[in-house]
């Protein structure tokens, strides 16, 4: 696995996200695990960016490791957060993302997000990374999957190039969820003035398709969470604060 470290000096005035002072705990608990994994979501947007960009928990890929193991860390880091809010310190939620491929079929982990059937999973398999979504698979080059890490508030992020992060977002249920428009632009912005050498848009080409396929082998799972998305954003969260409601809701309409 390449590797490489990119050292970040913070930006002059940037003051410091509540949601960050227990993250050096949470970043350290992942190192320990053993678990390969790459941070993605809002942190690598901000650790990139070096804009402060509020949120409540930490997207987590993890392409090793069996179910039994990412519970076992996903409980441990769920305690670190139970605890980290009971002495009044602020402290992100994280979230494993596991897809084990078995004789079965697929199994998949994911901590409390409602909209976690009808996302799509990277994983890797026999050397070859992967974009997977139920019975659709696209592999991707691996050069875009290597591994960097980026020192931001305190902690080693361990993340993708920006590139990588602005796509798995494409890629992630067939379209765009709309309270994450806003922070893409910055990341696209952070991405003209700052281009990651070696990669071109060829590279990134096979998640517009998995995108494209997803609709279209799938268009019930990608309208629903087209719809449910957007019916989460603008009533300013009711399915992310109640995954009971969101559960019965995609029982009764869509499956």
């Amino acid at each position: 696995m390449i590797e490489s470290r990119v050292e970040q000096e913070p930006v002059q005035g940037l003051e410091k996200s509540t949601s960050l002072s227990a993250l050096p705990l949470v970043i350290g608990t992942l190192n320990q695990s053993n678990i390969d994994y790459r941070i993605v979501g809002s942190l690598a947007i901000a650790a990139w960016t070096k804009i402060d960009i509020p949120f409540s928990d930490v997207d987590v890929i993890c392409l090793n490791g069996d179910l039994t193991q990412i519970k076992d860390v996903q409980a441990n880091l769920d305690r670190i957060h139970h605890q980290q809010t009971q002495l009044g310190i602020s402290s992100p939620r994280v979230d494993l993302g596991r897809m084990v491929i078995e004789e079965g079929g697929l199994v998949k982990h994911s901590q409390g997000f409602f909209l976690k059937n009808f996302t799509s999973e990277t994983v890797l398999e026999n050397g070859q990374y992967q974009k997977i979504f139920r019975g659709l698979k696209t592999p991707l080059p691996n050069r875009v999957m290597e591994t960097k890490t980026v020192f931001f508030q305190g902690a080693n992020i361990k993340t993708l190039i920006p590139e990588t992060i602005l796509h798995l977002y494409i890629a992630r249920g067939g379209c765009l969820k709309p309270k994450d428009k806003e922070k893409l632009k910055l990341l696209a912005n952070h991405i003209r003035k700052h281009p990651t050498s070696g990669v071109s848009h060829e590279d990134f080409l096979p998640f517009h398709q998995f995108a494209r396929d997803l609709r279209n082998q799938y268009p019930v799972h990608a309208k629903a969470y087209w719809l449910l998305s957007r019916v989460d954003h603008f009533t300013k969260g009711i399915f992310t604060r109640d995954n009971r409601l969101a559960r019965v809701v995609v029982r009764k309409v869509f499956l």
